[in-house]
């Protein structure tokens, strides 16, 4: 096992350039220059729980790149570290929050450059998507607060599709395509974002500001979360990606 995961995979030949994951179904704010450097600066309480757990900030650099896409097979001796830290990030950061509506990490948000993210909603099974890219999504929407673990001082009000239809690999290399509704569809949708350097601000309307956590907590709606078996599935595609 190589001791430097991002130096190997910077180096490996597998990883496969300019890919964008995430789907096109809204616009992007306007002027995300301006909010990276508000958010970046501010230094808060749950800024300081997130390093301590781990999680990359805001204003790294690695978390406005596309993530690279990894061609399988992969390899299992580093697949596994990669995986095993994110669950342990996510056991880190879930010491400072309760998490009511699920959590999920990229790979970025722990400094690596790679295409692979895990979600857990609060109901269901655990999901590792490596190479995920939207294929396609609902007309039907669903708005809601979102937080991010790496500017998680503040939340912000997002339009999702509510359903999903989600090309990726499992960690054995296995393709598959999969449907995700509601809230399990919003958190996918968040961590495929990231992978293309997006954050949720990028898709807030351009005259919303971020809250605080506290003027959060006067507001919150807890999201839609399906039964298991209802959340996910195999599907045929709706609007298409461009």
């Amino acid at each position: 096992m190589k001791a430097d995961i991002a130096t190997y995979f910077q180096a490996d030949p597998r990883v496969v350039d300019n890919w964008s994951p995430s789907g096109d179904y809204g616009p992007l704010h306007p002027d995300t220059d301006a909010l990276d450097q508000h958010l970046t600066r501010f230094i808060g309480p749950y800024r300081r729980s997130m390093e301590e757990a781990g999680v990359v900030q805001r204003g790294a650099p690695v978390l406005r790149q596309v993530a690279r896409e990894l061609e399988p097979p992969f390899d299992s001796d580093l697949m596994v570290p990669v995986i095993r830290r994110l669950r342990e990030t996510i056991e880190r950061a879930r010491r400072s929050y309760p998490f009511q509506n699920g959590i999920g990490i990229s790979a970025p948000q722990i400094g690596l450059d790679l295409a692979v993210a895990l979600v857990r909603p609060p109901n269901g099974s655990e999901h590792v998507l490596i190479n995920p890219r939207i294929l396609s999504w609902s007309e039907e929407t669903t708005y809601a607060y979102e937080g991010c673990l790496s500017f998680f001082d503040f939340r912000g009000p997002v339009t999702r599709p509510w359903e999903l239809t989600v090309r990726y690999f499992t960690p054995g290399g296995e393709p598959r395509i999969e449907k995700f509704r509601a809230g399990l569809a919003r958190l996918v949708a968040h961590e495929v974002d990231h992978l293309a350097g997006l954050f949720y601000t990028d898709r807030m309307p351009d005259d919303i500001d971020p809250i605080s956590v506290a003027e959060y907590q006067t507001r919150r709606i807890d999201w839609e979360f399906l039964d298991e078996e209802s959340q996910s599935g195999v599907g045929a595609e709706t609007n298409q990606a461009r």
